[in-house]
Parts: structure tokens; C-alpha cells; sequence
């Protein structure tokens, strides 16, 4: 049983409808139902939806409106919380997250509603709700009513509290402010509504419903505010409501002649205009109905035309600030992020601290790549070279990277006017008591000053905030994303007979420092293991990477006479094209953060079979994707690898699951859309 149903009412939406529900399944809780009511679409909207049918509750009506889908959803609803989302607009990752926790907390709470940022609206792109439409805490029926306090539409509330309500009222005329009258209906009934500051979604207004959004939302105004008087209210509500409906009505009127206009109905215009102008005695408005009868075309014209669009804003400048460009998973995501995020918005500098790196090649050239350091070497001078560098490049956000952050808290100190982000990207956490107290002070004041702190997994950001006592509710997640054209455009046809692999052989892979977090050991004593348990089969191990671990690997290796089945190939710059030689990926680890080498492995197709740490129980899916297994448990990472060697099609399904997996949850665009959010709402902040 879901713990929350999300309801999507959907009607034309098919341009919209796939952004929607990415970024519904992108949510950091997964506890949920989607219930999608189709509700009378003409469009292409069952053909865009088919890849998500196996995880959407779908359902289907003659067009009846929204609030008819609403409960459409409602009555098929069966979860103990009830979420809406409309079919165009995005959730970003924490929605569902922030606003459950909300109500889970406090037992007071009916239902619960965030900030949000409004775009595709020129008057308003890029505000928040809370700065175009006021909201005012405490929550209460009179400020509701008077509208002192508008409640932002994607929210989380109770299922037991419509159910005592009723659900949607489809008597009302128009849309657009149905959920006004049944929030009305809760807090007449004293149900507490919460309301969180931080912006948890993106509406969305389109252009082409902006011309008659008006008639459609006031004349549901109207309808809702008539329903309201012929209900319980107090004299002083109904006197309030008495008094400004005249106002109410002149203004639909007005928006129901510029819809006319728009439609060429020249006479329902004069019409809507005469009603207007018994409430608002404006000399213009004589001029406007004078105009209408002569030149009815021109006035429309000039009536509705089209707002214009805005001014080009200068571009974004991210600093990001990273030890070195080696090659490596955080490397990659820095490299990912650099070259994919849109050059006509962004100008971007990637800073290496202690030297550039190989990887540092593959930056685009409109990405600026600037070495502050002396290889390995300490350089307690770093800061302030940073500082210097920040002073001249007056970046709008400084992006700091792990343990580059201590240096760049320092140098921050020389710049309290310029924004920080800080990711934490593993759990190779140092102790801070084995660091200098400047480095213990720097690193708490790093997450103090930084306008916002995410980790790339929900255990990273757990450690984390565990050793530093930060609060877990101010730092986000953002997982890593892969760029599966990377992957799916190298051509592996020939990567076998160039490694001395027989086409038949099933290789067992393995893409990593040679080190000792890494653990390779384990894996090549399952390997050991493996090959008494399948003594007929042809098994190679392929191990892609170089480190300190290398020799005593070669010797265990040698000492067990596996040299020809171990193939030792080095650190490689082309993983996805090697990548394709393998039917397994395997990954020993004590410790990770959210390993890129299994990202690319499952976005190939390939089986994981790896250790049960970091995000990687966040990534692998047990039974379905692959397979997870204690640390240094050599025996059972052989019997977990056996199972796949010898069930050869059970090894295909589970590599085809962990591409979908990636599809889902790890994809490059879903990374650089999250960076993106964030990036803005820093710069307003």
C-alpha cells in the first residue's frame, strides 16, 4: 500500500506530460502511486505516456473538466496522503520529501504547501509565489477568503480530511480556482494548513492559455464566492464578499470581451465591454467601445497582442573549484556539468587546486580550465591565491567540490558578497581532529556560509551531516547523471579481440583505483572462488585501472595460476567503449560515494554485482539490477557472480532493468536540470 498518491489530471497536455512525470519519479521519496486521469484528450498524450504506463495507475474519461479528474484520482486513491500535481508544471526532487516529513511531524497539520518559482510567464518568470501572491501564516479561513493568503496548488494533504470534506465541487463554472473553494471547505471545518519558504516546485504558465486563463479563473471566483453566500457565514464575511463582487463581475466581464475580440465576435464584445463599464467609469473605456464599433479588428489587435518577450539577461559565471581534473567519478560529473550546461546562459571556469589534470582535455573550449597548483605539494598560500583569483573573475557562484571546499572557505572570507555552492561527492570523510584547528573551523564554516549544500546520494548526505552536526532538512541531493549518447555512441565491435578475449568467454569486469578502499582484492578472490564452482566455463576477469594495489594483485593472481584468465588492462580513457567487452560489472569497495564506473556499467546493459555501500544500495536494486554483498565477503560475491555465469538470460534481464534504472533516476539531462535549479534560486536567494 503507497504511502502517498499523486493525482495528475491530464487534458492536451502531450508537449508537457514527459517533463511532468520525470520529474515525479525523480523524487527522493518513492513511496508513491501516480494515478494519471486522462481526461478526454485529443492529443498525442497516450503515445507520449506508453514508456511510463507500468508505473502510472491510468485512467480515463470523456472530458468533464479538471475538477471531475480530480476526483476521477480521488476515488482511486490509496494512499494515507493525497499529493496533486498538474500535468504541466515540475517537481523538483525534495517535493514529496519536505512535504510528507511536514505532516509525518506534526499531527496537527491537514495539509501542507510550498514556495514555488513561476516560469513561461514574462510579468512574472523566474518570481517566487510567496513574492507575486502573498501568504500569511498563520493559515486561516477569513485570510483565505479575503485573499490575504493564497495557497500555491501542488500540496500535500490527508486522505482522511476530503473524505470528511467531500471532494471537488464540479458545479463550479470555470477552472483555475477549484481548489480555492475546497481548501475554504477544510478550514471551515478547523483543518491546520503548513506552509514551507522553500521552493520545492516550478509552475509553469503556457502562452497559449494565458488569453482566456482570466475568464476561466474569474468566472470560478465568482462562482465560488456566490456558493460562499448561500452558505454559513458571519455578517461581516458576507457583507465582505456583498461589497466587492460588483468589482468581481466587471473585471470577468472585461476578460470575457478580450476573450470575444480574440475570437472575432465583435457584438458578444460590445456586449461584455457595456457590463464592464456599469462598475469601472473610466473615460478610456467610452474611448475603447467607440473604437470597437468603428475599427473592431485594429482594437483586437492591439488588445491582444502578445507580451513581449524579455530582454537577454547577461550569462550566469560558475566558478567551480576542484582538487585536480585526474580521472575520476567526481571528475566526470565537474567535466559533465561544464560542458553540458547551456553556453548561452552560463560562462564557466573549472579551477584545479592542486594540479590540472588528464581530463581536463575534454572540456569544451568555451570552458576556461585555470591551475592554481603545485602538483601534490601542500600549499598553505591556496586560499588566498583563490581569494585573488575570485576578486578577478567576480564569478556570480563559486561551486567548491569535497575537501576543495576547506580552501575555498578560507579564501570566501575575502569574499562575502559572492554566493557559494558546496557537493559533497563520498564518504572519504577525514577525522577533523586530525586536522589543524583553522581547517576544523574552516570546514563547519564552509556549510554555514555556503548559500547551499547538497550531497549526491541520501547516505552522503546522512554521513555527512551526522559528522558535522548539520541539519539534514538544509542539505539537498542531487544525484550523479550519465550521458547515455556517451555511452550508447562507443563502438566496442572490436574492444575483445584487441584485450585477448574469445567471443565466447564471459568476462567478469571490474573499472577502478587500484587502491586499498577499493578493495579489488575481494573481487579477485571471488574470481578465485568462482573458478572450482564453474571449472567448464570460460571466465575472464578484466580489470580496467592502475594504483599501489596493482603489484600484490599481479602476485595474488600469480600465486593462484590465474594469469590467463585476469587480464590487467590499465587506466583506459575509453570506459564505455571497454565497457561493451563485459557481461557483469563488479565492484569490491569498502566505502563510495555514487560511483560513475556503475552508472556507465548499468547505462551498458551489464548486471551489477557490488558491495553494499555509499549510494550503491541506492542504485543497485537487489534481485532485480544486479546483486549486493557484504564488504570482504569474497564467498558470497562468488556465489553472486556464479548464479549470473550460468543463468546467462537472468544476466540480460537484469542488465536491461539496470539501463532502465539509469533511464529513470541518472540521467545527464535529469543532473543538469537539478544544477540549473539550483544555480538560480542561489543567485535570488
Amino acid at each position: 500500500m503507497p504511502t502517498v498518491s499523486v493525482i495528475i489530471p491530464a487534458y492536451n497536455v502531450a508537449p508537457f506530460i514527459v517533463e511532468t512525470l520525470e520529474s515525479l519519479f525523480a523524487q527522493s521519496y518513492q513511496d508513491f502511486e501516480a494515478i494519471l486521469v486522462n481526461d478526454g484528450s485529443t492529443d498525442d498524450l497516450e503515445e507520449k505516456i506508453a514508456p511510463y504506463r507500468n508505473r502510472l495507475v491510468y485512467l480515463r474519461q470523456s472530458n468533464r473538466g479538471v475538477m471531475a479528474a480530480r476526483n476521477t484520482g480521488l476515488n482511486a486513491a490509496k494512499g494515507r496522503y493525497i499529493a496533486l500535481l498538474d500535468s504541466d508544471d515540475l517537481l523538483l526532487p525534495r517535493f514529496l520529501e519536505v512535504l510528507v516529513g511536514m505532516l509525518e511531524r506534526d499531527s496537527s497539520l491537514s495539509l501542507a504547501f510550498p514556495n514555488a518559482r513561476y516560469f513561461g510567464w514574462p510579468k512574472h518568470d523566474g518570481k517566487l509565489h510567496q513574492d507575486v501572491f502573498p501568504v500569511a501564516e498563520p493559515v486561516t479561513f477569513d485570510r483565505v477568503l479575503r485573499r490575504e493568503c493564497y495557497i500555491f496548488g501542488l500540496l500535500v494533504f490527508r486522505r482522511e480530511v476530503i473524505e470528511d470534506v467531500g471532494g471537488y465541487d464540479e458545479s463550479l463554472a470555470g477552472q483555475g480556482a477549484e481548489d480555492f473553494e475546497l481548501w475554504l471547505r477544510m478550514l471551515r471545518r478547523g483543518y491546520r494548513f503548513g506552509f514551507t519558504t522553500e521552493v520545492l516546485a516550478l509552475y509553469r504558465w503556457r502562452q497559449n492559455s494565458l488569453s482566456n486563463t482570466g475568464v476561466k479563473i474569474l468566472s470560478c471566483v465568482v462562482s465560488v464566492y456566490e456558493k460562499l453566500l448561500r452558505g454559513e457565514l458571519t455578517e461581516e464575511q458576507s457583507q465582505w464578499i456583498e461589497r466587492r463582487m460588483p468589482e468581481w463581475r466587471a473585471q470577468l466581464s472585461y476578460a470575457q470581451f478580450k476573450d470575444a475580440l480574440a475570437k472575432s465576435n465583435f457584438a458578444d464584445a460590445e456586449k461584455q465591454l457595456a457590463e464592464t463599464r456599469k462598475f469601472y467609469r473610466q473615460p478610456k473605456l467610452a474611448l475603447l467601445s467607440f473604437a470597437v464599433k468603428v475599427a473592431p479588428k485594429l482594437v483586437a489587435q492591439l488588445v491582444n497582442q502578445p507580451p513581449t518577450a524579455k530582454r537577454q539577461t547577461p550569462k550566469l559565471k560558475i566558478l567551480h573549484v576542484i582538487d585536480s581534473l585526474d580521472i575520476g567519478g567526481m571528475e566526470r560529473v565537474v567535466i559533465d556539468v561544464a560542458n553540458g550546461l547551456d553556453a548561452a546562459k552560463f560562462d564557466q571556469i573549472v579551477c584545479c587546486l592542486s594540479r590540472r589534470g588528464e581530463a581536463a582535455n575534454e572540456l569544451h573550449d568555451d570552458v576556461r580550465c585555470i591551475d592554481l597548483g603545485k602538483g601534490d605539494k601542500a600549499d598553505r598560500w591556496m586560499p588566498w591565491k583563490l581569494a585573488r583569483l575570485i576578486r578577478r573573475e567576480r564569478p556570480d557562484i563559486v561551486h567548491s567540490q569535497s575537501w576543495s571546499g576547506v580552501d575555498t572557505a578560507l579564501a570566501m572570507m575575502f569574499a562575502p558578497s559572492v554566493k557559494l555552492v558546496h557537493s559533497e561527492h563520498g564518504r572519504n570523510f577525514h577525522d577533523l581532529h586530525g586536522q589543524s584547528w583553522a581547517r576544523r573551523i574552516a570546514r563547519r564554516w564552509l556549510y554555514q556560509r555556503a548559500n547551499a549544500v547538497f550531497a549526491i546520494s541520501a547516505e552522503v548526505r546522512e554521513f555527512y551531516c551526522r559528522q558535522t552536526n548539520f541539519p539534514l532538512e538544509r542539505m539537498q541531493v542531487i544525484p550523479n547523471g550519465v550521458d547515455l549518447r556517451r555511452i550508447d555512441a562507443a563502438d566496442g565491435s572490436d574492444v575483445r579481440e584487441e584485450l585477448g578475449i574469445e567471443p565466447e568467454e564471459f568476462v567478469i569486469g571490474t573499472v577502478a583505483r587500484l587502491d586499498k578502499n577499493k578493495d579489488t582484492l575481494t573481487l579477485v578472490r571471488a574470481f578465485a572462488e568462482l573458478m572450482p564452482i564453474k571449472p567448464d566455463a570460460a571466465l575472464k576477469l578484466l580489470i580496467v585501472g592502475d594504483g599501489e594495489q596493482r603489484s600484490p594483485l599481479e602476485q595474488f593472481v600469480s600465486e593462484r595460476g590465474l594469469n590467463r584468465n585476469v587480464i590487467f588492462a590499465g587506466v583506459r580513457r575509453d570506459v564505455p567503449r571497454v565497457l561493451k567487452a563485459m557481461n557483469v560489472f563488479a565492484l569490491s569497495s569498502l566505502s563510495e560515494g555514487m560511483p560513475m564506473t556503475v552508472l556507465e556499467a548499468m547505462a551498458a546493459r551489464l548486471p551489477v554485482v557490488a558491495t553494499a555501500v555509499g549510494a550503491l544500495p541506492e542504485m543497485v536494486e537487489e534481485g532485480n539490477t544486479g546483486f549486493l554483498v557484504l564488504v570482504g565477503d569474497a564467498a558470497t560475491m562468488a556465489e553472486r557472480l556464479s548464479r549470473l555465469v550460468v543463468d546467462r538470460q537472468l544476466a540480460k534481464t537484469f542488465g536491461e532493468a539496470a539501463r532502465r534504472k539509469v533511464e529513470r533516476d541518472f540521467t545527464l539531462e535529469r543532473m543538469l536540470q537539478r544544477y540549473t535549479e539550483l544555480y538560480l534560486s542561489v543567485l535570488k536567494s
